[in-house]
């Protein structure tokens, strides 16, 4: 997301050329993700398994939150896009458990603020060691709402050492700030 706001930036740079090259880059992006969408809707009506149907589920589900996470949708369509999204997530857990599924639907009740619907998500997908890494920091978002700064800490010394910046800041202040027991 951050890349991609970048890129955004740059809708309004005065050089023809940049600004042509960014609009480029976001129209294909919106393009190829509604065109997976059609392909998805149209596979749903063809004669699938379960498994495979909870698949598209959970793939339709990423996409409609990737159009919100990218920031590609205007204000007034976010409400119905999370909606559908989780909408999507949920048909997909009716189907069949998915610990991906569950980080989705936890990172989709946080942007809501609705942080003890987003922590039972979040706790279910930090059961699969797969996603674990990916999941702490959004936990450690809810525990910080929620006050809860032993947890937020306790989380912060299971993150693996990381190339992404902005979470070996926080990590790193969680873990000298003598402060927080």
């Amino acid at each position: 997301p951050s890349v991609f706001n970048l890129i955004k930036e740059n809708l309004s740079n005065p050089v023809d050329e940049i600004r042509l090259l960014a609009f480029s880059i976001i129209s294909k992006i919106e393009k190829d993700l509604t065109k997976k969408i059609h392909e998805l809707e149209k596979k749903l009506k063809e004669e699938i398994s379960q498994e495979e149907k909870a698949e598209i589920y959970k793939d339709l589900a990423q996409i409609y939150w990737d159009f919100i996470l990218y920031n590609l949708v205007d204000e007034e369509f976010k409400e119905f896009m999370l909606k559908t999204a989780e909408d999507y997530a949920f048909k997909s857990l009716q189907i069949k458990e998915n610990p991906y599924v569950y980080f989705l639907l936890g990172r989709m009740y946080l942007r809501k603020k609705k942080i003890e619907e987003s922590l039972n998500y979040l706790l279910k997908a930090y059961n699969d060691k797969a996603l674990r890494q990916k999941v702490i920091p959004y936990l450690a978002e809810c525990y910080f709402y929620k006050k809860d700064f032993s947890q937020v800490k306790n989380l912060m010394k299971e993150i693996d050492l990381t190339i992404d910046l902005r979470i070996k800041f926080i990590r790193d202040f969680w873990l000298t700030d003598d402060r927080v027991n």
